[in-house]
């Protein structure tokens, strides 16, 4: 089983999503994320995304973005887009793979926030692993 999670940079929600996947799933489901569209201007993941993640026991591995290819659609066996407003007509042909998170998103400044947005992203990966292993 392979889990991707898609968001528009790949530096917050589908970056957090990875991270707490990965350690709470460990090695037996592979996982990875990536973004529709690179921020090359800002290609790294804000320090208070770090510091939310770090408080709950997380961290991330690969703080490099990384773009979503169309190969990505073949290897994943289940898409978490974790963002609210994705264009949808990216994953023709895939829908049935995929399922939305309505994740709002916040400003990289916006600690409380990035705090609530990170705690919510973490349940709901506990769902989906408890989900998995049942």
């Amino acid at each position: 089983m392979n889990i991707l999670f898609v968001d528009m940079h790949n530096k917050f929600r589908s970056k957090i999503a990875e991270a707490i996947f990965k350690k709470l799933a460990g090695d037996k489901i592979g996982a990875k994320s990536c973004g529709l569209v690179l921020d090359f201007m800002r290609p790294f993941v804000c320090q208070n995304v770090h510091i939310a993640l770090n408080e709950l026991g997380y961290r991330i591995d690969n703080e490099q973005p990384r773009h979503l290819y169309r190969h990505d659609f073949e290897w994943a066996d289940k898409i978490f887009i974790t963002m609210k407003e994705f264009p949808s007509d990216v994953f023709k042909g895939v829908e049935e793979k995929v399922e939305i998170w309505q994740i709002e998103s916040a400003d990289e400044m916006e600690k409380e926030k990035i705090r609530r947005i990170t705690k919510e992203i973490e349940e709901k990966v506990k769902e989906l692993v408890k989900d998995l292993d049942s």
